[in-house]
């Protein structure tokens, strides 16, 4: 979760004529990538189980949520991006449905992975309809029916990423969240007599 937001900072700080002292609001979106990422480095170092709290694993998706609104509020004017902007949807929106999936892994688990999807892909693709209502509101932004399509384009990937994850990492798979890595007070030992 950590490399998530720390990849998207270092690439939010590379983007030419983003840092113009004359809109520090562009501070904004950083800033919850900064927060997402010191969280997520402390929920890891201060508690183990933290793949077990629910509202630590709820608090990078919201995090996340605020960074993509808190983007989609900036007019954009002298930013020159290195890459389409098309690229951009897809990458948000595969990062926010692999967040929630993670949040979402113990409905995988309970209902399956029909039910996991609904409970990803929903929520993901409101939230991208009402993104792209509120960009109409902003100065030299719009309204696209094709970013809806790019978006839903990502959250279908992300959880596909997130399908894979629980599948064969430790962390992300349902059955194995809930069991102790060893428990030493249950291990026997046998021994044969000479």
């Amino acid at each position: 979760m950590a490399a998530v937001f720390a990849l998207h900072l270092a690439a939010g700080m590379l983007i030419k004529g983003f840092f113009d002292p004359h809109h520090l609001e562009r501070l904004v979106p950083l800033s919850a990538l900064a927060l997402g990422l010191g969280f997520c480095l402390w929920a890891h170092t201060h508690n183990q189980k933290a793949h077990q709290t629910y509202w630590m694993r709820l608090v990078p998706d919201v995090l996340y949520a605020f960074f993509i609104a808190a983007m989609s509020h900036q007019p954009l004017t002298g930013v020159r991006l290195p890459v389409s902007a098309n690229l951009f949807h897809p990458v948000e929106y595969a990062c926010l449905a692999m967040l929630w999936g993670w949040f979402c892994l113990p409905v995988r688990a309970r209902r399956g992975s029909l039910a996991f999807g609904g409970w990803v892909f929903l929520p993901g693709i409101l939230f991208a309809l009402s993104d792209e209502w509120h960009q109409s509101w902003v100065p030299g932004r719009f309204c696209s029916v094709w970013d809806v399509v790019l978006d839903a384009i990502g959250l279908c990937a992300g959880m596909a990423a997130v399908t894979a994850l629980s599948h064969w990492a430790p962390l992300w798979h349902p059955a194995r969240r809930h069991e102790p890595d060893q428990d030493w007070t249950k291990a026997s030992v046998t021994a044969r007599s000479p």
